[in-house]
């Protein structure tokens, strides 16, 4: 049974088991993948040479971005919850402030993973590393 179970766990793992394609298939299609990039940087050769205004553009894109963020970094806004201002106003406090979420970890700021200023940076090294 320890041999049979071995081999069914290697098996699966190569080739997968119906709902997990195996690393067989992964391989195949990080392989793919790299091939598809490869192609994009070789039409972005062919189709945009000499031509600096990606760059450019991803530029003022990228500072335009970084600006909004250093902006509204410390903006709030009223909170959309009844119960919390109707709290406060019975209490005569001022209406309840929370911080954009959108803000605070959708934008920025640069060198954070998935915000939005970090991945038009990302993107605008990648631009500038493809010889134009």
């Amino acid at each position: 049974m320890t041999d049979c179970s071995i081999y069914l766990a290697f098996d699966t793992a190569i080739n997968g088991d119906g709902t997990w394609g195996g690393y067989t298939n992964l391989r195949d299609k990080v392989g793919n993948i790299t091939t598809l990039l490869t192609d994009a940087v070789n039409q972005i050769k062919i189709y945009f040479p000499g031509d600096p205004w990606l760059i450019n553009y991803m530029q003022t894109m990228q500072t335009t971005n970084a600006n909004l963020y250093n902006k509204y970094k410390s903006s709030q806004m009223i909170t959309p919850n009844p119960a919390t201002t109707q709290t406060n106003a019975d209490a005569n406090l001022s209406v309840p402030l929370i911080d954009s979420v959108f803000i605070k970890q959708g934008m920025g700021p640069n060198g954070t993973v998935n915000t939005m200023v970090t991945d038009i940076d990302s993107g605008l090294r990648t631009t500038a590393k493809v010889n134009i």
